[in-house]
């Protein structure tokens, strides 16, 4: 896999044949899913990407949408499940506990809102982004990519 970084926000991704087929990939029949996977492998969090699929070779390229951070306290697991549930798949988000309570933080698109589930069984949080990585240094996270989806799979 020949991983190159384009910038601060592209990476582009090179897999060919022996590699694919280390992962159960045929080059011809790629789908968006194990494109994801060979992205998350790659050690990037996907927003956007394209594939360019040859007859032994993918190529992938991937960029992030601007993105807005929008924390959330919930008091309680309970009342964070029930918000995760209705949350669409796939939100980029993440998970701590400051000691007191758990703050879920998910990034939308510039001009895309919350889930409002999120409103309904938590509280927002006025977070900036400096404060918010200073609040993921101090507290050990529970889950730093994928919170929603993982917290999905804990309430099922």
């Amino acid at each position: 896999m020949d991983v190159r970084i384009k910038g601060q926000s592209a990476i582009a991704v090179f897999i060919e044949g022996p590699e694919l087929r280390k992962h159960n990939i045929e080059a011809d029949n790629i789908d968006l899913k194990q494109a994801v996977n060979l992205l998350e492998t790659a050690g990037w969090e996907v927003t956007e990407f394209e594939i360019f699929a040859g007859r032994d070779s993918v190529l992938l390229i991937a960029w992030e949408k601007p993105v807005a951070p929008h924390s959330f306290e919930f008091d309680n697991i309970e009342d964070l499940l029930l918000a995760a549930l209705r949350c669409p798949q796939d939100y980029s988000s993440k998970l701590i506990h400051d000691g007191s309570c758990y703050i879920l933080t998910v990034y939308t698109a510039k001009d895309e809102l919350p889930c409002p589930a999120l409103y309904e069984y938590g509280r927002p949080l006025e977070l900036s982004e400096d404060y918010l990585l200073h609040i993921y240094e101090q507290y050990e996270p529970i889950i730093l990519t994928g919170a929603v989806d993982k917290l999905k799979e804990l309430a099922d």
